[in-house]
């Protein structure tokens, strides 16, 4: 059996095929459970995804002039093309091209969105998540926030599009850690939501998990622990106790109240949420594994001793 340091060497210097063969032979022949042979299926992933990438790039260059001639430089098409363009940048992790392209596209963006009639609010929303994937969130916010009324000018305040931009506002913000901003946003578009869909609504409740989430951070625990109760209340309710949302907000108010040394308090949410996920989504998921986590934080710390009442 060769040594692990050549078959690294082996892995880098292989094509993809023959890459794949080597791989499967020695998954025969040294088992599933050989380090050696992850190691040299990760480096055939890699080098999979990386030329991927690399092909994808080519192209979006080669199709960009075309673009630009047939659909205008500014138009939608030629921008998003740009933006898919940026991602493959960011993730070859070619930084200075990266930032080059990005601010051209971003002046061209700042001109273009003006034209409400051109670009749909499906169109921005699909901006916002490339901005949101490449971690751009003070440029997605001065976007919005020099937009956004335009929109809710010319579509509506309750139209679903611009609903969902306005929460994509309150999370530019929150990756920022404005949360006052934040909270204050969040507050205005939980009422809208009440008043639109209802207080049970999955939407409603999920805009007020996360407004109780924004208290948290600002340390209002009493205000947050209030929301996270009637928010879990009104989600059991509406969606049933083994609901996705319903065990997030368990979780969440479970984490509060043990960040709060209140672990007797916080033991039964985190029991709840970590069994109702381990039936919904597995124990392999990410949700279950977090849960299990917080539960076992909290069954490591001792119990604080409650002060003796006065008679």
């Amino acid at each position: 059996v060769m040594s692990f340091d050549k078959l690294r060497e082996l892995g880098h210097s292989l094509s993809f095929k023959l890459t794949l063969w080597y791989a499967a032979i020695l998954l025969v022949a040294l088992g599933v459970s050989c380090a050696v042979s992850y190691v040299l299926i990760y480096k055939m992933a890699v080098k999979r995804v990386d030329a991927y990438l690399q092909t994808e790039a080519e192209e979006c260059r080669r199709l960009l002039p075309l673009f630009a001639k047939v659909f205008g430089p500014d138009s939608k098409n030629t921008l998003m093309l740009r933006m898919r363009l940026v991602r493959i940048l960011h993730c070859q992790e070619r930084k200075t091209e990266e930032e080059k392209e990005f601010r051209e596209v971003r002046d061209t963006a700042a001109r273009a969105l003006g034209d409400e009639h051109q670009f749909s609010l499906q169109d921005v929303m699909e901006l916002m998540r490339y901005l949101q994937t490449l971690e751009r969130h003070a440029d997605m916010e001065h976007m919005l926030r020099q937009h956004l009324p335009a929109f809710i000018k010319v579509h509506g305040q309750d139209n679903s599009a611009v609903l969902k931009l306005r929460g994509k506002f309150i999370e530019s913000l929150k990756d920022q850690k404005k949360y006052a901003e934040a909270e204050n946003e969040c507050r205005s578009l939980v009422a809208d939501k009440t008043r639109i869909h209802g207080p049970e609504a999955e939407d409603t409740l999920k805009e007020r998990n996360l407004l109780a989430d924004l208290l948290s951070h600002q340390k209002k625990d009493a205000e947050a622990e209030k929301e996270y109760r009637e928010t879990l209340a009104l989600s059991e309710r509406a969606l049933g106790a083994e609901h996705p949302l319903t065990l997030e907000i368990c979780y969440n108010l479970a984490q509060r109240l043990h960040l709060q040394d209140r672990a007797r308090e916080a033991l039964p949410y985190a029991q709840r949420a970590l069994a109702g996920r381990l039936k919904v989504l597995g124990k392999d998921n990410t949700q279950t594994l977090l849960s299990q986590y917080l539960l076992d934080e909290i069954k490591k710390r001792p119990p604080v001793r409650e002060e003796p009442r006065q008679p």
